[in-house]
């Protein structure tokens, strides 16, 4: 049960941290589960199918994505973006702002988050809407984008960094745009320097001693 529909409900005590279970049973004969440390089988839905106990959405996607847990590392992309990969959990992580979230099988489960992600193409797509509106045209900025299928080939120097809103420990944090040279500020090359902008905030979240 949700903890804020819970709590709507009356079944949690929000000064206590504590569920209701007393209520809970007077107003239900719906039995709780139980809380269990790890990954259990709990019964079988039909007499054949397990039934285990619930894991976070978090952790269940990484289960059901990743081959190899051990030296695997899932990467979300979307208006943020996220990565996460399993430690031993005798093993300390370095302090680069990952959060620890438990895992069915021991393991310490790492979860790094950048605060744009996805949504730092819309500083570009801010940009070339700006200009259409300077040439009195219009123009949709995201079909621009997806015209770009394939980085250029040759080396660039140009390199964005994309905390354009901050990150979770400096919030008051700027993206930025260097290597510019007399030729290669183009749509297309900040496009892609925003592209490896977003992947490289978040594997500098990483453990450079991982396993991959």
């Amino acid at each position: 049960l949700d903890p804020s529909l819970a709590h709507s409900l009356g079944y949690f005590d929000i000064e206590r941290s504590s569920f209701r279970s007393d209520l809970w049973r007077e107003m239900t004969s719906l039995s709780l589960p139980e809380v269990v440390e790890s990954a259990k089988i709990i019964g079988k839905y039909r007499k054949k199918i397990p039934v285990v106990t619930a894991i976070g959405d978090n952790q269940a996607s990484f289960l059901g994505s990743v081959r190899e847990p051990e030296c695997g590392i899932l990467l979300n992309v979307g208006t943020s973006g996220q990565i996460c990969y399993l430690e031993p959990s005798g093993q300390q992580n370095p302090d680069t702002g990952l959060e620890t979230r438990p895992y069915p099988t021991g393991e310490k489960f790492l979860v790094g988050a950048s605060l744009t992600g996805g949504k730092s193409f819309d500083v570009l797509a801010n940009l070339i809407e700006d200009v259409a509106t300077l040439l009195n045209t219009t123009v949709n900025p995201y079909k621009v984008l997806d015209k770009f299928v394939a980085p250029p080939a040759e080396p660039d120097m140009l390199r964005t960094v994309t905390t354009f809103k901050g990150t979770r420990k400096d919030p008051s944090r700027t993206g930025s745009i260097s290597g510019i040279s007399l030729n290669n500020l183009t749509t297309e090359r900040l496009y892609w320097s925003i592209a490896r902008g977003i992947i490289d905030e978040l594997y500098h979240m990483v453990d450079p001693t991982h396993k991959i």
